[in-house]
């Protein structure tokens, strides 16, 4: 599931020019997280590392 989650911010950052702009000008960050349906609990990955 992580690996799905960073492959997914990956895309968004390299296939998206207006996100990709908006991150580099420091006016977006896209965090990767996990949200878990049955308890409600949000679940953010370290950036940094891999799956």
């Amino acid at each position: 599931m992580q690996l799905n989650v960073r492959k997914t911010v990956e895309m968004l950052t390299n296939w998206s020019e207006p996100i990709r702009r908006r991150v580099a000008a420091g006016q977006l960050k896209v965090v990767p997280a996990i949200y878990r349906v049955e308890s409600g609990e949000v679940e953010f990955l370290d950036q940094t590392s891999g799956a």
